[in-house]
């Protein structure tokens, strides 16, 4: 529903919402802050929140996937509210997994300021527009509330009759918008009228038996909860669903530009393993060029790099060596590559022809997305994951996710590496430069990854609590105190050569933690298989 909004419509929508969402499923909430909107969906449909018009648009849509990226939120709608003449409305939920933990959904429907919020434990957990005093990681303080008359308490008749007297004759209506709860300029030349207006304001104040209308107005037409005393109009059957059937949502640009990064992602893929076939093909080469040079000891001076010696069947054969290794070294060390060759050849062509076709679906998917139709089956061949048939070598199995994922008290997500090489994963494949990056000093341990890619430093609280998580999955977890060193992502680098795991930082900080096996049990949760994107 795009329209003008007053207190007693956002009460009113509250009210439908309210009936709509009842203990309703939340599966995941996208925001998209190019836009700007918010998606919520539900299982039983899709709640849709756009700030890009003149006006801001609440939509109820049918149910579809979750958007890529969106974060994941199981939880049940408890109640919907609006607080008494404010255009503010509060989705309150109550998790599904976990511990329990107060979330709600702020919504503030405000001229020239409207937002949606993720208020977990007080705090903001997302917001779909940036706002300097409400930032991630701070509490969320409403807006101002009303101080409007008669918000909450009927007047007598004499006293709105005095009211209404004492309004300036040429500013009537401004004065009474800025002095009445619940009028707007949507209501107030009818509020004025000496014989209806007082019973009329009855009527919007108590909110009760609304009776969903479309205001025919002169700026269009104006869906409202009550008709508006001889303002023409015509029925509705909730507000909600005002006018046409909205289409289906598109795609946002941020997540058609990911599916394209995607189908890029696989097409490099194609080609790496491409490269790798081609030269573990060379594996029955490399065996007789190390056959040949045991052969020819006699003929190979030591020190050179290149070479030509005739093969067993009177042929040239060119090779190159390693100056620095005798023949015989140079000979094993061809034999160790055509060792490495053999094996990799016998899954490469699998994973090859694997990620062929999961490129395939993904490229035709993603045309599908660009012609508008989108769906289960066009969402997930572009979910950032494993390629079929990667897992072990298992056609059509999907490998594991590298890590365990935690969310904090914040509502930012926490992931844990499950092991050296799922370390590596986590760290140089899942992270984005600017995450946060945690782990024990000094002792073995998981890679820790907080979810957090702005400049300012990263809440306090849900710091502490990564660098928890970092000393419980460390060789140090029986101790009482770990130190853990975090730093972004992109100051952690592999030296050439070192084993599974091993990093080593460039820069950053070290923060005492305690392992807490209590903490990582409240903060157990969520649906590993979407990427935190909010």
């Amino acid at each position: 529903m795009s329209s003008r909004w007053d207190s007693v419509l956002v009460r009113a929508v509250a009210g439908e919402l309210g009936r709509r969402l009842g203990d309703a499923r939340l599966r995941a909430l996208y925001f998209d802050r190019s836009a700007p909107a918010a998606y919520a969906f539900f299982r039983t449909g899709t709640l849709e929140i756009r700030l890009d018009g003149p006006e801001p648009s609440v939509l109820w849509r049918a149910a579809t996937e979750p958007y890529p990226g969106s974060r994941s939120l199981p939880a049940r709608v408890t109640a919907v509210s609006s607080p008494p003449d404010e255009r503010r409305l509060t989705v309150e939920l109550r998790r599904v997994r976990g511990a329990p933990r107060e979330q709600r959904l702020e919504i503030e429907l405000i001229p020239r300021r409207s937002n949606v919020f993720l208020v977990s434990g007080g705090r903001v957990a997302a917001a779909l527009r940036a706002d300097p005093l409400r930032s991630t990681g701070e509490g969320y303080q409403p807006p101002e509330p009303s101080r409007r008359r008669w918000a909450e308490v009927t007047p007598l008749r004499a006293e709105w009759d005095a009211f209404i007297a004492s309004l300036p004759g040429e500013e009537r209506e401004t004065a009474l918008v800025r002095e009445l709860a619940w009028s707007s300029p949507i209501n107030a030349a009818e509020l004025l009228d000496a014989d209806g207006g007082f019973e009329l304001w009855r009527t919007l104040q108590r909110g009760a038996d609304p009776a969903p209308t479309l205001l025919l107005l002169p700026a269009g037409p104006q869906p409202y909860p009550h008709p508006l005393g001889s303002l023409p109009s015509s029925p509705l059957s909730d507000l909600l669903d005002a006018g046409p059937t909205p289409p289906p949502p598109s795609l946002p640009s941020d997540v058609l530009r990911r599916a394209e990064q995607r189908v890029e992602e696989l097409a490099r893929k194609e080609r790496s393993l491409e490269r790798q076939t081609q030269k573990a093909e060379r594996a029955e080469v490399m065996r007789t060029q190390a056959d040949l040079l045991l052969a020819r000891l006699h003929q190979v001076p030591r020190g050179a790099e290149r070479l030509v010696l005739e093969g067993f069947a009177g042929e040239p054969v060119e090779m190159r060596l390693d100056p620095s290794m005798t023949a015989q070294e140079n000979a094993q060390a061809l034999y160790a590559q055509a060792r490495k060759a053999e094996r990799a050849l016998r899954d490469l062509p699998g994973r090859l022809a694997a990620t062929r076709a999961a490129k395939e679906q993904a490229a035709a998917a993603l045309e599908r997305l660009r012609s508008g139709h989108w769906g289960p089956e066009e969402l997930r061949p572009l979910l950032r994951g494993a390629v079929p048939g990667s897992a072990r070598g298992r056609p059509g199995s999907q490998a594991p996710l590298p890590y365990r994922r935690y969310t904090s008290s914040g509502g930012l997500a926490i992931l844990v590496g499950k092991g050296a090489r799922q370390n590596d994963q986590l760290t140089f494949h899942v992270a984005r430069p600017a995450e946060v990056w945690l782990h024990a000093q000094g002792v073995p341990g998981a890679h820790v990854l907080l979810r957090w890619d702005r400049d300012e430093a990263p809440p306090a609280r849900d710091l502490d609590e990564a660098a928890a998580l970092a000393a419980l999955h460390s060789a140090a977890r029986h101790s009482a105190v770990v130190p853990v060193d975090w730093t972004r992502r992109r100051y952690v680098r592999k030296p050439r050569g070192s084993k599974p795991g091993s990093v080593v930082l460039e820069r950053g900080a070290t923060l005492m933690a305690r392992p807490d096996p209590d903490l990582a049990e409240r903060l157990q949760g969520g649906e590993d298989g979407l990427d935190q994107h909010v």
